[in-house]
């Protein structure tokens, strides 16, 4: 089998091209060059989805920001996936740009657990879900985390006293039900 170039030279001196029309693959070309500039150059990669923590709580939490197409793991609370994490002091926020392609998007809590769970870690995830179009509470990852459609989208994930409160309690009794199911 032989390729020819032919399509892509100018017509000889006598006006004929001999494999077909120049213009077609010189406009061909420029199409190939024009969507290899756009994709490589969006502005939109930098930030595809925008999710901000809001901690009203009196606890200072660490936020962990993770997603398919993160290669980080968070060395205080294991969490895979790892594209940022910040501590996020009592009654402030936080924000993290999610990149176009990052997709299975959560931010995972971190924190001293209160009352009864005084002493535990309590991890905390949200993730985003398709049906309601929102970033929800999630134990652990327990629900495969979605990724918004489209670029330019805004979310907040508000963390309260009544969170951390429930939180707490709810992290105890799972710790006291783990230490039923491994007790021999």
């Amino acid at each position: 089998m032989t390729i020819s170039n032919t399509d892509l030279r100018p017509p000889p001196a006598g006006g004929t091209s001999t494999g077909g029309n120049a213009s077609t693959g010189l406009a061909a070309r420029a199409v190939l060059v024009f969507c290899a500039t756009v994709f490589f150059t969006s502005p939109a990669a930098n930030a595809c989805v925008t999710l901000k923590v809001k901690n009203e709580s009196k606890v200072p939490i660490r936020a962990i920001w993770s997603a398919g197409g993160c290669a980080g793991v968070d060395k205080k609370s294991q969490v895979p996936f790892k594209c940022t994490a910040h501590a996020i002091p009592s009654h402030s926020s936080q924000s993290h740009d999610f990149e176009w392609g990052k997709s299975a998007q959560a931010v995972t809590f971190y924190y001293d657990g209160i009352d009864q769970a005084d002493g535990m870690k309590v991890i905390v995830s949200y993730t985003y879900q398709f049906d309601s179009g929102k970033y929800e509470k999630t134990w652990g990852l327990s629900q495969f985390p979605g990724t918004p459609w489209g670029c330019h989208r805004h979310y907040t994930v508000t963390y309260t006293d009544k969170d951390v409160k429930s939180d707490s309690k709810t992290a105890r009794r799972k710790s006291i039900e783990d230490k039923e199911r491994t007790r021999w």
